[in-house]
This record gives structure tokens, sequence and C-alpha cells, in this order.
């Protein structure tokens, strides 16, 4: 029987030969780690959604102003016999059928101690205009000093005198010429001596004119004016000063009342027109208006019309028997602090904006619009002419087109102009009063 060989290794050669493998064993899995293990996932594509940018909000059109509403009854237009306010009559339309030259040269110049920013006014022994200080001046129709009148408001312990400010246009009824101060004074001058007649006081200044609703039912003669801080109007009588009602206070007002188809108009911060009686002082009407119009100007009455500028630049139409709203004109850009001018087909006025613009009375459509680089005053009407201020310029334009027709610079500014005896007067910031007209022929 055979036998199998056996084949013996020596010891020492397995040793080494474990060493070396443990070596490469233990290389592999503490130096380079475990071999990964490599897994295999199905990825399943998503749909990429790609987020759109929101879709801008039309911007909602501007809601169409309604239709033009007739009149009550025809517009007739009040005419400045003599120049009473800063705006021609009581009803502040701005509006005389004088016949100026159409040819203008400087008739006269007066010379004040003070500023001058509100328009000079007239009745039939002269012409009345004030400086900001205090400082009344009587002329005669040829620019000399027939009176000057210094409104003191208080003599101090050294002797010093502290003079009344005036910052409201004067006006001029039954031989008085009224004087409006910041310290709440009404100031009534004899106008042919300047002779303080009487004074009337109340709360707070006062910016606006003093006017006059002189009834010709038989009723005594009132004056009206309107408190600035709470924009109540007070009556009082133009002979003594004694009071006679005080209305309820509405919202701050800065412009003046309006005297007309015997009511008082003006407008409020509270934006809106109010229509008061005379006899009591009730308030008749209260014409609102948008939120954002807030009057600060004087409103023209004619007939039972009412036509007035505000601070969001629309110029409205009321009318005061049915309290609303007759037509609206946005064609300003900015706030209407003028008085516009009435005649029997056009409403002008000067706009913030630098522009001036006439308007359809009837319908309220643009006719034409004046482009300027100043602050236009308030327009005044003779002919077919409009007359106003922009900054130190007197311009002269046609009714017709707007068109500049003369020009003449006053000073750095000048106030809204007066119609008076066929000439076109006017005062300024360098305390100048100056008349332009023909100059009378030489014998």
């Amino acid at each position: 029987m055979s036998e199998k060989r056996r084949i013996n290794i020596p010891l020492p050669i397995v040793a080494v030969v474990v060493l070396v493998l443990g070596f490469f064993a233990a290389e592999r899995f503490l130096v380079n780690g475990p071999e990964p293990q490599v897994k295999t996932e199905t990825v399943v594509e998503q749909p990429v959604t790609v987020a759109k940018a929101p879709e801008p909000e039309p911007i909602p059109e501007p809601e169409p102003l309604p239709e033009p509403k007739p009149p009550v009854g025809p517009i007739v237009t009040p005419v400045a016999k003599t120049w009473s306010t800063y705006h021609g009559g009581p009803g502040l339309v701005g509006y005389s059928d004088s016949k100026i030259p159409e040819s203008l040269e400087v008739m006269w110049r007066f010379q004040a101690d003070g500023s001058i920013y509100h328009t000079p006014v007239a009745d039939d022994s002269g012409i009345y205009t004030g400086t900001l200080k205090g400082e009344i001046y009587g002329l005669d129709f040829n620019g000399n000093e027939r009176w000057h009148t210094r409104l003191i408001r208080e003599v101090r312990d050294d002797g010093s005198e502290r003079m009344e400010r005036t910052d409201a246009p004067i006006s001029c009824f039954m031989s008085t010429v009224f004087v409006p101060t910041l310290n709440g004074k009404v100031y009534a001058l004899d106008s042919k001596t300047g002779d303080i007649k009487w004074t009337y006081e109340m709360e707070g200044p006062i910016l606006g004119t003093v006017n006059l609703l002189d009834s010709e039912d038989g009723a005594p003669p009132r004056l009206f004016v309107i408190g600035q801080d709470d924009g109540a109007l007070h009556s009082f009588d133009p002979v003594t000063g004694e009071a006679i009602w005080k209305a309820e206070a509405i919202d701050r007002c800065d412009g003046s009342a309006s005297v007309g188809n015997g009511a008082i108009v003006y407008g409020s911060c509270a934006a809106a027109f109010h229509v008061f009686s005379a006899e009591d002082g009730s308030i008749a009407k209260n014409i609102e208006l948008d939120p954002d119009s807030q009057v600060a100007s004087g409103a023209a009455i004619a007939g039972d019309s009412v036509f007035g500028g505000s601070h969001s630049g629309r110029l409205f139409h009321v009318s005061m028997s049915k309290g609303e709203v007759l037509w609206i004109n946005e064609d300003s850009e900015d706030e209407i602090f003028t008085t516009p001018a009435v005649n029997d087909e056009l409403v002008i006025f000067g706009s913030y904006d630098g522009n001036i613009y006439a308007l359809d009375r009837l319908t309220g459509i643009l006719k034409w619009k004046l482009v300027t680089d100043g602050y236009p005053t308030s327009a005044v009407i003779a002919g077919e002419r409009a007359y106003l201020g922009i900054d130190g310029v007197l311009h002269v334009l046609s009714l017709e087109d707007g068109e500049s027709l003369w020009s003449y610079e006053v000073s750095d500014e000048i106030a809204s102009p007066a119609i008076i005896n066929n000439s076109i007067v006017v005062g300024s910031e360098d305390g100048t009063v100056t008349a332009f007209g023909a100059k009378p022929e030489a014998e």
C-alpha cells in the first residue's frame, strides 16, 4: 500500500507570510477605508415650475367729470362802477366796462413808506392803498397824497410806537375805508380825511377783505368779514361798527367773503363753499367738494352762480340756490389761490403752476391757456382784454386767445391790478402805486 508524501513547511516561513498578508489587509481597511458600496437609485425627473412675475395692476382710468349742468337763471355779471374791493365790487368778479386805452403808458407814480401787497381801491373821492406795516394813504386821481394815517397798535413805555400789521386787502364803501389787521381788528377810516371813525375787534388774524351787502329792499346795509382761524363770519354795522351777529365757526379760512344775490359766500379748509343768510348768519347751503379741494381763495358771484378754485387745482362752478356743483374743470396742474374773473363768456384764473386759464363759462371747457414762468395774480377784465400781474410785470392779454399784447415791468412783485377811471392801477413790493393809461393831451 502506497502512502502520500507529506510536505513539511518550516514555521518561520509561515509566520512571515501571515505577517505580510495582515499588513496589506490593515492598509486597505484602516487607510483607504472599506470598499464603498454603490447603490443604484432610480431618479424620477420632476417638472420644473418657473415662477411668473406678478402682473402689474392696471392704472384705473380717472373718473369722467360729470356733465355740466345748466345754471339757475342767467349768469348776470355785476359790473364794478368803482373799484371798492380788491377784485372790483362786492361780488368779486373782477369785471369792469371801463374803456381802457389800447396803448398804455405810465400816467403817474406814488411812493409809499412800505411794501404794498394788495390791490388799491377807490370811491368817487379818490384812491386808497395800505402797506404791510399799517400805513394807509388816500390819493387823488392824479396820484397826489391827500392824507396819510398810521395805525398804531400801542405806545410802549419808552414812548415808541408799535404799528398794526396788515395782510388783508382793504375795501371802501359808503365813504369809509375798511382796514383789517393781523391783530383781529377792523379800522374804519373816513375816506375824505383818513380820520378813524371806529374799530371792530375780533379774536385772531384777518386775511380776507371787509365786504358790504347794501340791500335794495330797504334793509340796512351790513358789513361782513371772516376770522381766519375758525372761519366764523362776522356781521357789523358800517356806520357805528357795532356787532350784529357772529356765525358759527366752520374751519380755517384764508380767503374773503363774496356778497351777491342777497347772500354771503366763501370757501374754507372744510373743502366746501358755504352760503350764509345775511339776515341772521345761518347757513343756507354747504356745497361740499371732494376732500382734496380746500378753498383758500375768493369766490366770484354772478347771479346764482359761484366760481372758485381750490388746493386740488380744480375750479368749480356751483349754484347757490341748488347747493350743488354745476361743473368742474381740472386743467390746472397745481393749487389755485387767485380769484376768478368772470364776464359774459369766460372764466379766467391764474394757477400756482404758472399758467393762466380761460374757460367757457357755461361748460367749464378750456378755451385757451397761457404758459408762464411766474406766479400770476388774480386777473381782471375790461372790454376784450384781461389784465394781471406775473411776478413784477403787468400783462395785457387778448380774451380771444390769451396772446400777450403788452407788458411792463413795475417791480419784483405787484398786486392784482385795479381798474379805476379808465386806467390800470397797481401796487407793488417796492412801495409804489403806478397808474397806466393815456396821458392827457397837453393844452
